[in-house]
């Protein structure tokens, strides 16, 4: 009987076994099969349906692209029609456009010089975003574009993902949706990128910072910095020569929201907060949701930040 058992018990263990070892197998070839555009999920860093449905999209088009070519792309790209997403392809080394779902006259030309309503080269943009996979895992670009057949630019916000052409050379896939999207992890982004090149380029940096055509001013959004006693560097006010102690600015509800940032980063390397408004357009409080973090500059902490909306209407989630 114990002799019964014993061989129940090791035909159970064997199937376990062969279980766990075809669960590898079946692992290891779909992380041999991944394209090059894949990468872990991110969507958890985002407030918006619409991001994330893009996000997922482009994700899902770059595999598309890669593992079964151009045509089945353009299929996939009819079903997103409603969504009014569209998607592009281009070559990193001179920026010749593969595909373009929206504007058929850019594709098989070279757009290198291709520049947004604010002097943003939208390519080098794009790559530049690419390249910074630690504080901007999705390359997301703002640029100030319009619509073929349209004379109005407004802003549009893209995701890429990167791919390998046709001919074995680099390229990028991307998508995006127009408008003002009032997501905190885009600050998030554009703060940590510019701590980074703070800590490298020092003083030098500041003046590409504030500028128009650098990939940290966008939509209303740009980034200030301030010492730890108030004293501001690049001001929130956004004027080139404006200085002012921003520890004693108070916003519409008596909070001090710079003095609390301060406060919160003598422990800490990053915080939120809130700063609340009036403007003349509404009767009503707006808030502004910012993103702070410290860094060395001159040799002493300093603090870098940015302002986004905050969400006004659950049902745009």
């Amino acid at each position: 009987m114990h002799k019964n058992r014993f061989k129940k018990n090791k035909h159970a263990h064997c199937i376990v076994l062969l279980l766990l070892l075809t669960t590898c197998f079946i692992s290891s070839c779909t992380d041999h099969k991944a394209n090059p555009g894949q990468r872990n999920s991110t969507t958890g860093n985002y407030d918006y349906k619409r991001t994330t449905l893009l996000l997922n999209t482009v994700e899902e088009a770059a595999e598309i692209f890669q593992n079964e070519g151009l045509e089945a792309l353009k299929a996939y790209e009819k079903t997103q029609i409603s969504n009014g997403i569209y998607f592009y392809i281009y070559r990193n080394s001179d920026a010749f456009c593969i595909y373009h779902g929206e504007d058929s006259i850019k594709i098989n030309r070279v757009v290198t010089d291709q520049t947004d309503l604010f002097g943003k080269p939208i390519h080098n943009l794009i790559l530049e975003a690419l390249s910074d996979t630690i504080n901007n895992p999705d390359a997301w670009a703002h640029f100030n574009w319009p619509r073929p057949d349209n004379i109005f630019p407004t802003w549009k916000t893209a995701c890429h993902r990167k791919v390998v052409l046709k001919d074995g050379s680099d390229g990028y896939i991307g998508a995006g949706m127009y408008g003002y999207i009032s997501e905190k992890e885009f600050i998030k982004i554009s703060v940590k990128k510019a701590c980074t090149l703070l800590s490298v380029k020092g003083d030098s940096s500041l003046e590409y910072i504030q500028a128009p055509q650098s990939p940290f001013v966008f939509f209303d959004c740009f980034i200030f910095i301030y010492d730890f006693n108030g004293n501001s560097i690049i001001d929130p006010s956004y004027k080139k020569e404006s200085k002012s102690n921003l520890l004693l600015f108070r916003d519409a509800t008596n909070h001090f929201p710079f003095k609390a940032i301060a406060e919160e980063l003598k422990t800490t390397d990053e915080t939120w907060n809130i700063l609340q408004f009036t403007s003349p357009e509404s009767m009503n409080i707006r808030k502004k949701v910012i993103y702070c973090r410290k860094t060395k500059l001159r040799n002493k902490y300093v603090i870098v930040g940015s302002m986004i909306d905050a969400p006004q209407s659950t049902w745009f989630k």
